[in-house]
């Protein structure tokens, strides 16, 4: 039995016979069974009351039936918590606090179904030439008196180039004015008709033409008994019938003129008078269109490539200017809206390309900027030398960046209609497309954690976003704008985009 301060056990400490241990872990078996045994019932109460009898450490017998060994120096037994008390937790048992969610904004893919794509099928180069380009000359010779436009300009249909002297074709407009005038007076008398007091006239001059006929008459009746009787000569009878017969005439052109002056102009005299006007207003639209040649203008609306015509000059001229073909124009322009690219396409892939086909042009100045183009001519004949045919490609969305006799690539295409079984394009918010230790990637919304996943992007497209080509399937939840501290596995708190 063993015998302890302030209490006496009446157990057996060992049912069985001590097991021959050493030394060192029979010491610490028996101070660790002592202090479970002196644990449940107060001992550390016992001991605070109990008398000390010596300042020596407490001895252990036992009983011969049941072995022990004294425990030097053992460590006194933990005192218990009161009844109905929380144990205290153990410093290195407490968790660390967990960080809280981070709020983000998520969003779902855009799924579209598949769409006609376009292939490549063919590329060549070439150079950008106006489609339209104009020669400007002069129609008219003269001394230019104002330059109005430079090289560079752009100009609008119809606007004022150079101007030349128009003193000589002013007043060729005033003579041709003058003579339309004359034609409607002449015109206008006809059609009026006479006066009353032409009239009048007309009908006075008939009255004396009968009075000198009736004097004529008289006359003769007067001198014929006198020649019969001898009295007068016959000379004399014959000259009054002379008179007589004059004096009808007179009279009957006099009647004659009343009436056709009455009657006005006859029908063809009309139709002449009319004649001379139109005549006139001809010469004098004429003059006038002769005297607007004197300000030169632009046939469309483009930019101009070259200036030959100074202020001072004679035009037309003759210019060489660096050329072996004479130069007879003061300016030469192009319309920009029908840029084109003229490129030589190979024989063996002439065949692929059709007229009206769709294709794109980009500028060797400016790679990163594709044009729309439209193939607009194909030459009917191909170049035996280089093996290759010509064709011409409208660029349709050609802006201030597009210049004459810039290099230029084309890329011909043709359009694949979807096939059953071709997957959804998969389209993602342009700002949940982040980088990733050098990777495009996006964080994907699993449950309250967030993912990384890598992608292989695409185009963006406005309305849609950017096209994932490998990464998603289009049923994730991807978070807009992840900030970048937000790592694999964070939690977050997930807040759906306004649409």
């Amino acid at each position: 039995m063993m015998n302890l301060p302030g209490r006496v056990l009446t157990r057996p400490v060992f049912p069985y016979p001590a097991p021959a241990l050493p030394a060192m872990r029979r010491d610490a078996l028996a101070a660790v069974f002592l202090a479970l045994l002196m644990a449940p019932a107060g001992l550390g109460a016992a001991e605070t009351t109990a008398p000390q009898t010596s300042t020596a450490q407490p001895a252990v017998s036992v009983s011969p039936a049941t072995p022990a060994t004294v425990v030097a120096n053992a460590a006194p037994p933990a005192v218990p918590a009161p009844s109905g008390a929380p144990p205290a937790p153990s410093p290195a048992a407490t968790p660390t606090p967990e960080p809280p969610p981070v709020a983000v904004t998520v969003s779902r893919l855009h799924i579209q179904a598949p769409e006609p794509e376009s292939q490549v099928i063919t590329s060549s180069t070439g150079f950008v030439v106006p489609g339209r380009k104009v020669e400007i000359a002069a129609r008219l010779s003269g001394r230019v008196t104002e330059v109005l436009a430079e090289r560079g300009d752009h100009v609008e249909k119809d606007a004022p180039l150079v101007r030349i002297d128009d003193r000589d074709y002013t007043a060729n407009v005033e003579r041709a004015r003058a003579a339309v005038t004359r034609a409607e007076a002449r015109l206008q008398e006809m059609r009026t008709g006479p006066r009353s007091q032409e009239i009048e006239a007309g009908e006075a001059d008939l009255q004396l033409a009968e009075a000198m006929q009736s004097a004529a008459q008289r006359r003769v009746a007067r001198l014929k008994p006198l020649v019969e009787e001898r009295i007068e000569n016959q000379q004399s009878f014959d000259s009054a019938q002379t008179e007589l017969q004059a004096a009808v005439a007179r009279t009957n052109a006099s009647r004659k003129r009343l009436e056709l002056l009455k009657l006005g102009p006859r029908p063809e005299q009309l139709r002449v008078a009319e004649a001379d006007l139109a005549e006139a207003r001809t010469n004098l639209a004429a003059a006038d269109a002769t005297l607007s040649e004197c300000v030169v203008r632009a046939p469309m609306a483009g930019i101009i490539l070259e200036r030959h015509s100074e202020v001072g000059e004679l035009v037309p001229k003759t210019v060489y200017d660096k050329a072996p073909w004479p130069i007879n124009y003061v300016m030469l322009m192009a319309d920009l809206g029908g840029m084109e690219v003229e490129s030589d396409v190979s024989q063996a892939e002439y065949g692929r390309i059709a007229k009206d086909q769709a294709c794109t042009v980009t500028l060797e100045s400016n790679p990163s900027r594709p044009y729309a183009g439209r193939v607009v001519q194909i030459s009917p004949k191909g170049n035996r030398q280089n093996q290759t045919v010509q064709m011409r490609v409208r660029i349709l969305d050609a802006d201030e960046n597009v210049k004459t006799e810039l290099a230029a690539r084309i890329a011909f295409y043709t359009v694949r209609q979807p096939q059953p079984g071709d997957p959804p394009k998969v389209f993602a918010p342009a700002a949940s497309v982040v980088e990733r230790e050098g990777a495009p990637a996006v964080m994907v919304a699993e449950g309250k954690n967030a993912r990384i996943k890598r992608v292989r992007t695409g185009p963006e497209t406005a309305g849609r976003g950017i096209q994932i080509f490998e990464g998603l399937i289009g049923n994730e939840t991807v978070v807009v704008q992840p900030p970048p501290t937000l790592k694999e596995g964070a939690s977050i708190a997930p807040t759906p985009a306004a649409p």
